[in-house]
């Protein structure tokens, strides 16, 4: 089967991570060939596995300012062209401008299947009070039923779909892949011989809410030695920084910018926190829970909850409540046998999205098409 896969581009983020995860198992090891087709041109922030070849639309130039939404059916009209050209027999496309692109091919002629990977809760990523939300929002309802499948990242995910008019009946889930690294034992810092350092990973922007870490690490920071990093970019990293110091925490938060592979960081820390509003899926809980590390999360839209097992693998916050977060982080610093278990839960919970598991899901998905 000829497979392509399709996405804005693959600079960093969770959707692109997930196109390489599933490039590589989809060719490499299920046997498949498979090419990437980018919207537009940008530096990439992953290793492209050496059998999947990269293509960019020559339409990608049109893909920015104000009118990149008025360029779809242009992109469209290419994308239909390429995937006939290069026989193409399944198209899957990640976020929601590449997934209108793909829907869209369908009135060009494009002959292949078609099926959309949908990561993010709509109407938390695109509110209706914003025009762009409401463009957005209006652009799903209307294209993604033009599909053969969609697939959701997570129960809530396919919940908002159907919420915007998806027909429930065309939307599967299936979980984001985690490549799952080798098991290590636990780390001296969790057992209490080094101030504990507790982490996140994810881009600097509002939904992602790192005030509310910032302002629960402070309360914890007043009762024990402890240290945070965060991991991303973004426009908020001044921000961040001034609210750390105004709280007096300022020496004890890193800001540690961009890793292309957050387990050389989450491998030495000793718990993960997320302090999202919204969150598809999130496949960074996944990741810090490979690695054995006990999890708080905000219980937010998207898979936090799913993930956790509604807290039986880790433990839940309220969205925006510094203070319950607080209590959580320092409940897993003095209670080593809620840390013990929660560490040990981590790992097998992790390796139900191991990318063998994902990616049979996803195959087992294309093939009911």
């Amino acid at each position: 089967m000829r497979i392509g896969l399709l996405i804005n581009d693959l600079s960093g983020g969770g959707a692109e991570k997930t196109v390489i995860l599933y490039a590589r198992y989809l060719s490499a090891d299920a046997g498949h060939k498979v090419s990437i087709y980018t919207l537009q041109f940008a530096e990439k922030a992953y290793e492209i596995p050496p059998s999947v070849r990269q293509k960019t639309l020559i339409s990608g130039r049109l893909n920015r300012g104000p009118g990149r939404m008025a360029s779809l059916p242009l992109q469209a009209a290419e994308l239909a062209a390429r995937f006939k050209r290069d026989h193409v027999d399944v198209g899957i496309s990640f976020l929601q401008r590449s997934n209108a692109v793909n829907a869209l091919s369908r009135r060009f002629g494009n002959p292949a299947k078609v099926a959309l990977c949908e990561q993010n809760f709509a109407q938390d990523v695109y509110p209706p009070n914003r025009l762009s939300g409401r463009v957005m929002r209006s652009i799903i309802a209307k294209t993604y039923p033009m599909a053969d499948r969609v697939i959701a990242a997570s129960r809530d995910v396919k919940a908002g779909l159907v919420e915007l008019g998806v027909p429930d009946q065309l939307i599967d889930v299936a979980h984001n892949p985690v490549q799952v690294p080798p098991p290590r034992g636990p780390q001296p810092r969790a057992l209490g011989l080094r101030p504990p350092v507790i982490t996140t990973v994810g881009r600097l922007v509002d939904l992602k809410d790192h005030p509310t870490l910032i302002r629960a690490f402070a309360i914890l920071r007043a009762r024990h030695p402890a240290i945070l990093q965060i991991v991303g970019v973004g426009p908020n990293e001044d921000r961040l920084r001034a609210l750390a110091h105004e709280l007096g925490v300022g020496e004890d938060v890193h800001l540690l910018g961009w890793r292309d592979n957050p387990y050389s960081v989450l491998q030495e820390s000793d718990i993960f926190v997320l302090s999202s509003t919204t969150e598809g899926f999130g496949i960074v809980i996944v990741e810090a829970l490979a690695c054995g590390l006990p999890v708080v999360s905000t219980d937010c839209k998207g898979g936090p909850r799913e993930i956790l097992e509604d807290g039986e693998s880790g433990l839940l916050v309220p969205v925006g409540d510094h203070e319950s977060m607080a209590r959580a982080i320092l409940q897993l610093m003095e209670d080593p046998d809620l840390y013990r278990r929660l560490s040990e839960r981590a790992t097998k919970r992790a390796s139900d999205f191991d990318l063998p598991q994902t990616g049979r899901r996803i195959l087992e998905i294309l093939s009911s098409i």
